[in-house]
């Protein structure tokens, strides 16, 4: 068995975690949710429950239009994951049946020669899930507020 050197390893996980940081920073560029992020972080670690009903209503209604907003964002970037991924399948399939030799060189090749739009893909599908997750806190943090504004029933004015 040969000898694995820790410095190689140490050398192809730097390599990786560069790599992973890149189309990150790619994925995250797409993603424009800055005005939502900023009503998040107007609430962050705060007790919703002491802030007045007034303000609360109008951070209801900022992230309420600010999600509104954001949708298309969702959508645009749903279309491109799935089309990336198709894109992804066309190329390993057109690679595949266009490889000669047994069925693990054609599988060799097509992996190999698809890369690029396997690594798109992978960026698109990325910036999906951020965008689709955001959204979704911001929706729990939304309905938070409603619940609060219903209790306090304007008592807190």
């Amino acid at each position: 068995m040969a000898k694995i050197k820790i410095e190689t390893i140490k050398k192809d996980l730097s390599e990786i975690e560069s790599s992973v940081k890149t189309l990150a920073e790619i994925a995250s560029s797409a993603v424009d949710l800055d005005a939502l992020d900023e009503i998040i972080q107007e609430i962050r670690g705060k007790d919703l429950r002491k802030i007045p009903t007034k303000k609360l209503t109008g951070i209801m209604l900022n992230l309420s239009t600010e999600l509104y907003i954001c949708m298309d964002g969702l959508e645009e970037s749903a279309l491109k994951a799935a089309i990336s991924k198709l894109i992804y399948k066309e190329a390993y399939s057109s690679r595949k049946s266009k490889a000669a030799g047994t069925v693990s060189d054609k599988e060799f090749i097509a992996i190999s020669e698809s890369m690029i739009p396997a690594v798109t893909s992978m960026v698109c599908e990325r910036e999906f899930t951020t965008y689709k997750n955001k959204i979704e806190a911001a929706k729990e943090i939304l309905y938070a507020i409603k619940k609060i504004i219903t209790v306090q029933g304007g008592d807190n004015e």
